[in-house]
């Protein structure tokens, strides 16, 4: 007999909510809510801990004991919550499990024992993300930084950051957490020393490195205008929202509740973002004046005369003028794509490794229909080889469209995108190297980026990232146009300036999780391809309004190139010394023939293999 099924309705449960001043008016909501999802095949009491002269709702029913407590004033009404419950310790210790519930809490969704309970047996206590910081680097958490203080946590240190209105587990280990943080709280107050988020830095410096904690999902708790997260099962509140009265008010810092206009004015989120919000689907379903022009002239019916009859030099300058005009439409709006995700208005995903590769150096490539070499174009066999010969310390991972699951699990509405013949292969492997990335770690190469020695170990030492990007101070900046003027280009209106085929990172870099959100809420919202080079442009807007302070060394994108720009012509070994000299890393594309003695006749030759027709 599993003795948790047999016993699961009989496990007892209590719920500690504390409600001085003015924080009863958050009381109802919880109570009827709680009653209606929270752990609903479990024996719940409630330890309301308050101040107020009135009958609160459950009282009469024998579901809340009420604990008399004064208000202690902000902060000390939160940072002394431990004194407080260790006042009914020897009643809390005949129950199974306790919790402690923040006053602006509200339950969304039926909560079951597998969902918050600690029911494995290595599980104590249970922790839950802060909902509102969960995009940030463990470097800036805002955990207690003062070394005197016992809530002190060092900048190396910390994976996670918890909220500390929503935690609890077995009753003896959540007591002996609130014994312990007790004493330290009144050790800090002994050195007039209050940690930074009070009760919180407490909570996040007891559980630093426990093994011991069941975590909840990072969803699991959203704040009151975060309605993007879906699967939330607990709301916080907003107590700085007009129908509160405002934090000064609910913290008795102030008789006068705040107004509706001030609140909007101080707290709300910008009119625009909402507007845009509205019509976040429509941001990319147009292009520029221009590019519209330059399209229907190369159109029927009017594509004749407009060949035949406007000179050549005027079309050129149109087609220049259009693909500016179009890269500054792309870029406007990613901009109105950018502001309501920093205001978290769309969603921020988390996606979850399915492998363990902790501390393996990875270098990622990907083919679609999979790196059968008999298939496979001369140039990608060439450049996979290379790889080969000068991965050093780092392994190898190759995926195709069967394998990639293995590792990622993208949502849904992905999968779904990639039937859409709009959803090239080139967009998904665009996904696909942020989010290994991201999870993992390492090196993305593109099938057709050759190594001519060791990837470098200094270019993750600064911003935890690298892509070659646009060095003002390149050479031959004219010929670099004439080659790809889509690509290529110095002038400030140009937005097409980093190379994303070869990218290094530290798995959770911050620019790479970014650029993977703005990504997927991309596919997740629009139906149009605005640019080819869509992610250029967004990466250049994202690092020019937002992480300018983020960036990582800046290494001139041409030289990644050198070395195509000669596959044709005669081999000459001065000329390739000096290019392997100025880089490592090339970034080859197909070609339509192989020319004897050409520089990708010598590769291919020096390389072992024998260059095939071109079918």
């Amino acid at each position: 007999m599993n003795l948790y099924t047999s016993n699961k309705n009989n496990i007892n449960v209590a719920i500690l909510y504390i409600s001085t001043g003015r924080y009863t008016i958050f009381w109802d909501n919880f109570f009827i809510s709680s009653e209606r999802f929270l752990l609903p095949d479990c024996q719940k009491h409630y330890f309301l801990f308050t101040d107020s002269l009135e009958m609160l709702l459950g009282e009469q029913e024998g579901k809340v004991t009420r604990i008399t407590q004064n208000k202690l004033g902000w902060p000390y009404d939160t940072l002394m919550r431990f004194d407080m419950f260790l006042n009914i310790k020897s009643t809390l210790l005949s129950y199974d499990y306790i919790y402690f519930f923040n006053g602006n809490t509200e339950f969304l969704k039926p909560i079951t024992q597998e969902d918050l309970l600690p029911l494995k047996p290595h599980e104590n206590l249970v922790v839950s993300h802060q909902p509102h910081i969960t995009h940030l680097l463990p470097a800036e958490f805002p955990y207690e930084r003062n070394p005197r203080s016992t809530a002190y946590i060092p900048y190396d240190q910390g994976q996670y950051y918890f909220a500390g209105g929503l935690n609890g587990g077995k009753a003896s280990a959540f007591l002996e957490m609130c014994e312990i943080l007790d004493q330290r709280i009144k050790q800090d107050l002994d050195k007039n020393i209050i940690a930074l988020w009070h009760d919180e830095s407490q909570l996040n410096k007891y559980v630093l490195n426990r093994n011991d904690l069941k975590i909840l999902p990072r969803y699991f708790t959203r704040g009151e205008a975060e309605i993007w997260k879906e699967c939330s099962k607990v709301m916080f509140s907003d107590k700085t929202h007009y129908r509160f009265g405002g934090h000064a008010y609910l913290r008795g810092e102030s008789d006068q509740k705040i107004s509706r206009e001030e609140w909007e004015k101080k707290y709300h989120i910008p009119e625009d973002v909402l507007t845009t919000n509205l019509h976040i689907q429509d941001i990319f379903s147009t292009n520029s004046k221009w590019k519209h022009l330059v399209d229907a002239c190369n159109q029927r019916p009017w594509k004749f005369f407009y060949r035949s009859l406007v000179p050549k030099s005027i079309r050129g300058f149109l087609k220049n003028k259009a693909r500016i005009d179009e890269q500054k439409h792309v870029a406007i709006c990613w901009e109105k794509f950018l502001r309501p995700y920093f205001y978290n208005t769309l969603e921020i995903f988390h996606l979850k490794p399915k492998q363990n590769l902790h501390n393996r150096k990875i270098i990622w490539q990907y083919w679609g229909q999979g790196f059968e070499t008999q298939k496979l174009p001369d140039i990608v066999r060439l450049c996979l080889q290379s790889v080969e010969q000068y991965k050093g310390d780092y392994e190898i991972i190759r995926l195709n469209d069967k394998t990639v699951q293995d590792y990622i699990d993208f949502p849904d509405f992905v999968w779904e995108k990639r039937k859409s013949p709009e959803f090239k292969h080139a967009f998904f492997a665009d996904l696909l190297r942020l989010a290994l990335l991201d999870l993992y770690g390492g090196a993305w190469l593109d099938a057709t980026i050759l190594l001519t020695a060791p990837l470098p170990d200094g270019y993750l030492k600064d911003a935890g990232f690298f892509m070659f990007q646009r060095d003002h101070n390149a050479a031959n900046k004219s010929d670099w146009k004439k080659l790809n003027a889509d690509y290529f280009g110095w002038d400030h209106t140009h937005k097409v300036n980093v190379l994303n085929s070869f990218i290094m990172s530290e798995s959770g870099n911050s620019v790479i999780h970014t650029c993977l959100d703005l990504l997927l809420n991309f596919w997740k919202t629009q139906n149009h391809i605005p640019h080819y080079f869509f992610f250029q442009i967004m990466f250049n807007e994202l690092m020019r309004l937002y992480f300018a302070d983020r960036q990582c060394p800046i290494i001139d994108d041409t030289l990644p190139h050198l070395l195509y720009t000669q596959l044709n012509q005669p081999f000459n070994p001065d000329t390739f010394a000096e290019i392997i000299q100025l880089s490592s890393v090339h970034k080859l594309s197909y070609l339509n023939e192989c020319k004897p003695d050409s520089f990708y006749h010598h590769l291919l030759t020096e390389a072992g293999l024998t260059p095939r027709p071109i079918p």
